[in-house]
């Protein structure tokens, strides 16, 4: 069967095997990403459909470790450019991003892989890992009698705990075995009891809904965006933290403490706390559900959290004292990233946040090219910082920017001679963080006496 286009592409899809095999480079046109996604729907769809009577793509074309391959592929392409498919689908498929599209096809691929129900029985070490980890959202184990919202629970759980659970590739188990039922809820027609959100339902007969796209975005948003976060704890390699014997990080924050006065500083603190509060996917449901819209990290925030705890945040950053401020744990990276912005623009009139610190808000644009990088700089995680020199992580001693930035000044000191990007002397701030200050005696004055005014 021919495949008539009057788009000049490099090749259609008509086998799952094609599909594997499709050069995927990151520089796709729009439009011929659409048409993968269309010739790989029409493939699956026929390997999934039970009459003889289906698009003939020859049902011998393809095997379990062909479509696991597949599954793989699209899975690593969502995760890895998920914000280059966020957009929306114009005419008819009101609501449907290619992103959405992609995942629906994913979903597809994982449904026609569960060949019985005791797949979705959560296994042991997953499930010692879950209890270990409070993450536990249902007291039964076995996924087949979950619902939409028990599902979409699990995954918030998960989201609300991302920053303190241990480092660990379990959390991609577990995410596995709640793919498998985003597959069967996606895929499948179910009564109201299983798709338990009335928002997030079509009715189709009296007693018969199918999931609406808005609920698909939710579970796709959370789960892919929860695997893209974890992953980036084991994409890179760490070598062991320079030995430290002293430093005058405490002085430097001492005398930085002056920046309280400014309003601009204390915004800009609020600023940060919000945007470390910020979960994987809230930034991207809320933008969703306000048909791509640029939406503020308070904006995302302020839909599923307490506006009176949000508020109050905003209060003590703009009016609390340093003492009652530092009290909150959410406010000593922040307030340590901001004194070294102050610090930085005042004395270098230089950016640190633009050229030392990579923010987990940015990181997904830039990680596949920080080994390019040519001077070291603190990198953001789960709200863990570490310092990286030339794609090598140097761990933190508590994964506090407090320990990052000093680890970062010795490796300025050690690795490029106080002197970064060919010009930029940084060695005046190393040596008011790493060395002691030189104290000047006060010269002694003699022979004086009062002015006699008579």
């Amino acid at each position: 069967m021919s495949y008539p286009a009057q788009f000049n592409t490099s090749g259609r899809v008509h086998t799952i095997k094609e599909a594997v095999e499709f050069p995927f480079n990151g520089n796709e046109s729009n439009c011929e990403l659409f048409l993968f996604i269309l010739d790989t729907y029409d493939v699956l769809m026929d390997i999934a459909g039970s009459t003889s009577n289906q698009f003939p793509t020859g049902r011998n074309t393809w095997n379990p470790q062909l479509l696991d391959k597949l599954y793989l592929k699209m899975r690593k392409i969502l995760v890895n450019q998920y914000d280059k498919l966020f957009i929306f689908i114009p005419g008819r498929l009101k609501g449907w991003t290619n992103g959405l599209f992609w995942y629906i096809e994913m979903m597809l691929i994982k449904y026609i892989q569960i060949t019985s129900p005791n797949m979705l029985k959560i296994t042991d070490d997953v499930k010692e890992w879950v209890i270990n980890s409070h993450l536990q959202a249902n007291e039964n184990w076995n996924l087949n009698t979950w619902s939409y919202m028990d599902v979409v629970r699990a995954l918030e759980i998960l989201e609300a705990a991302i920053q303190r659970i241990p480092w660990e590739d379990d959390i991609f188990h577990y995410l596995d075995f709640i793919e498998m039922r985003c597959a069967q809820l996606v895929t499948l027609n179910w009564n109201f009891t299983v798709l338990d959100n009335p928002h997030f339902r079509i009715q189709v007969s009296k007693t018969v809904y199918q999931l609406h796209p808005s609920g698909i975005h939710e579970l796709m948003s959370r789960s892919t965006l929860l695997r893209r976060a974890a992953e980036l704890w084991f994409l890179w390699e760490s070598e062991p933290a320079p030995q430290i014997n002293e430093h005058y990080m405490d002085d430097f924050i001492l005398k930085e403490q002056r920046q309280m006065t400014q309003r601009k500083f204390r915004d800009e603190l609020a600023t940060r706390i919000n945007e470390n509060m910020l979960r994987p996917a809230e930034r991207d449901v809320q933008s969703y559900r306000l048909k791509g819209a640029d939406v503020s990290d308070y904006a995302a925030m302020a839909s599923a959290r307490p506006l009176m705890m949000l508020d109050v945040i905003a209060k003590q950053c703009s009016y609390g004292t340093y003492d009652v401020l530092m009290k909150d744990h959410r406010v000593p990276d922040a307030m340590y990233i901001g004194m070294v912005q102050m610090h930085m623009a005042s004395v270098y009139n230089f950016a640190f946040t633009e050229y030392f610190l990579l923010t987990e808000k940015k990181i997904h644009k830039h990680k596949h090219k920080v080994h390019l990088i040519l001077a070291p700089f603190i990198v953001q995680r789960s709200n863990r910082y570490d310092a990286m020199w030339k794609g090598n992580i140097i761990p933190s001693r508590d994964g506090s920017f407090y320990w990052a930035f000093v680890n970062w000044c010795v490796l300025i000191r050690k690795r490029c001679r106080g002197v970064v990007y060919g010009g930029v002397d940084l060695k005046p701030l190393c040596s008011l963080i790493l060395d002691k200050p030189k104290i000047i005696a006060a010269r002694k004055t003699g022979g004086t006496r009062d002015y006699n005014w008579t």
